[in-house]
């Protein structure tokens, strides 16, 4: 009876062992099951998206919809899908090329120490990026340059500088001892394009790169802002007010004299560039489209297209 007793005790132990590896083959299987279903999930959820940033993309390039059409732009569908639109004139920024084509150091200047980086090497960044643009190896007079033989002898790179405009902002980081730029200012591209007509719009600029332009008081550039806000004191709606006269904006930011034709030569109230930012959206599931037109209310010409970051 023992031995009987034993085997059934054997048989009954590999059942137990048997169901244990079943179980655990089931429960994988389920698993994996619900992974893949999950996968298929976010890729329906993230094609959706897309789908939906693509129509407020085509929504926003249309030249008849202005900023003020608050429900053309933020758009909510059945299924919980839908998409918001902005757009955001690119004159808002400075035009890095730009400026360096007009050799304005002292609005680099403005900008760099604005950033916080010391006065020192906010002087020297500017003639950097200008021997970075040109088309010779010739240093800058008085100065310690960033030609080819600098980056070749100091930090071993063939091939530099390109001696063209930069063709991103983030080229600028490029540019010798340019990478003080990030490490100063998080915001730092939020300053700049090279998309833009050349100069700042002071009707689309926030106060701090009109402050900066215009060499006025931030607090005068914030009242301009509020004043261009209209009555109401919101961006983007009826009564809203745009500008026409350089003479009427520098009287408004009280522009010194002696700089008016200076800061006449940075700012324009009409630039053509539009940044239209869509992001679309199902449920909690986000993607984001951006597209830089040129001209957008005639002949549009596109300028960039990326599907960005969500943050």
């Amino acid at each position: 009876m023992s031995g009987r007793r034993r085997k059934r005790g054997v048989a009954m132990m590999a059942v137990f062992w048997l169901l244990a590896v079943l179980s655990l083959a089931v429960f994988v299987a389920v698993q994996v099951v619900f992974s893949d279903l999950g996968a298929i999930n976010g890729q329906k959820k993230g094609f959706i998206a897309l789908q939906r940033a693509e129509m407020g993309i085509a929504v926003g390039a249309n030249p008849q919809v202005e900023e003020i059409d608050y429900e053309l732009l933020h758009q909510q569908f059945e299924d919980y899908s839908g998409f918001d639109v902005k757009l955001i004139g690119e004159g808002s920024r400075f035009n890095i090329n730009y400026i360096l084509s007009t050799e304005d150091r002292d609005l680099l200047y403005n900008i760099f120490t604005y950033f916080g980086i010391d006065s020192e090497l906010a002087e020297k960044l500017p003639v950097y990026m200008e021997d970075w643009i040109d088309v010779d190896d010739l240093r800058r007079v008085g100065s310690d340059g960033s030609e080819a033989d600098y980056y070749e002898q100091e930090l071993g790179i063939l091939g530099y500088p390109f001696n063209r405009p930069f063709y991103s902002v983030d080229e600028m980081l490029l540019v010798r001892d340019c990478s003080a730029i990030a490490a100063f200012s998080a915001r730092w591209r939020d300053f700049f394009t090279i998309y833009s007509g050349g100069r700042l719009d002071v009707n689309e600029a926030s106060a701090e790169l009109i402050h900066l332009a215009c060499e006025c008081d931030l607090e005068d550039a914030q009242d301009f802002v509020q004043m261009r806000y209209g009555p109401d004191g919101e961006e983007n709606t009826e009564d809203d007010q745009r500008f026409q006269s350089a003479e009427e904006v520098m009287a408004l930011l009280n522009v010194a004299f002696d700089r008016q034709e200076i800061v006449a030569n940075r700012i324009t109230m009409n630039d053509t560039t539009t940044r239209i930012e869509s992001t679309g959206y199902i449920g909690d599931f986000k993607k984001r489209i951006m597209l830089v037109v040129r001209n957008r209310n005639n002949q549009p010409q596109i300028l960039f297209r990326e599907e960005a970051p969500v943050y």
